[in-house]
């Protein structure tokens, strides 16, 4: 973990530093050539690839534990994804609404300025879709959030319910492939691809070993994928937060505004992997 917090404290101030001066404002094109421009993308392939290698070749002794009993601060922070789902949830349903506007009366909406029509016609039923997984993925980690402070049961039972994050994750990056742009130049959606990207590995490894379904020797990616996503989600967040806080809100991308679900996760997935991961010795043996 101490590699973890490595990362965070390389990238975001990098990250930084490009909206202050790097990253055209309202559009998220980078405005030319900067040494942190590689610098960042070195940085995020280190601490990126070192925890999925290191993960791969300890998975025989990498255990996700599924003894059922208390741990209310992982279940609080499992509620706080909660939370985070249903703000996404609230935002989406807003910007659904601001799509049917725009397609109806596109000189009065903003949105047309960065997205054709067609564009936004194309991302109304991922974006419904969003909104709906969300709201299962809510159900889900809400469910698991109990679990957690109860210690009474296990979400083992919930299998199908498990995958809506999955769903959620795959609904997010299919409304941002509608955005037919150099997903290159425009650096806050090309991290955002890259941050669901990690989540949807992530979220398909955590149905796997939470159901118990398919779950042999798939309990190291829950580190190997959890911890670049955990990365990726801060960067999307932290800087462009740390932008409004500072009053400079104007330098961010019109479509890519701070999300709380993305602190939520990089803040839980961490958690996750301090209080459920267990790492053995020998040969792999159950709690």
């Amino acid at each position: 973990m101490s590699f973890f917090a490595a990362g965070v404290l390389s990238v975001l101030p990098v990250r930084v530093y490009q909206y202050l001066y790097v990253v055209e404002p309202k559009t998220g094109f980078y405005t030319g050539s900067d040494l942190s421009i590689n610098l960042l993308y070195i940085l995020l392939g280190v601490f990126c690839a070192a925890p999925l290698i290191l993960a791969f070749f300890g998975r025989y002794s990498t255990r996700y534990s599924t003894t059922v009993r208390k741990q209310p601060v992982l279940g609080v922070l499992a509620f706080g994804v909660t939370a985070g789902l249903a703000l996404d949830a609230i935002a989406m349903t807003r910007y659904y609404g601001n799509i049917k506007q725009a397609v109806l009366s596109p000189d009065s909406s903003p949105l047309t300025q960065v997205l054709t029509n067609d564009m936004l016609s194309a991302s109304r039923l991922p974006v419904l879709a969003q909104i709906v997984f969300a709201f299962l993925a809510l159900a889900f980690f809400s469910i698991y959030g109990v679990s957690l402070i109860t210690g009474k049961f296990s979400p083992e039972r919930f299998k199908i319910l498990a995958l809506s994050p999955l769903g959620w994750a795959v609904c997010r990056i299919l409304h941002r492939f509608m955005r037919t742009i150099s997903f290159l130049r425009v650096s806050d959606l090309f991290f955002e691809l890259l941050m669901l990207v990690a989540l949807m590995l992530f979220f398909m490894a955590f149905a796997q070993v939470v159901s118990r379904v398919n779950n042999k020797d798939a309990d190291w990616k829950i580190i190997g994928f959890g911890l670049p996503a955990a990365l990726l989600c801060l960067l999307c967040f932290v800087p462009r937060m740390a932008m409004v806080i500072l009053g400079k809100g104007s330098v961010l991308a019109m479509l890519s505004p701070p999300e709380y679900c993305d602190l939520a996760l990089g803040i839980f997935i961490p958690a996750l992997i301090l209080g459920k991961m267990r790492f053995l010795k020998g040969k792999r043996r159950e709690d």
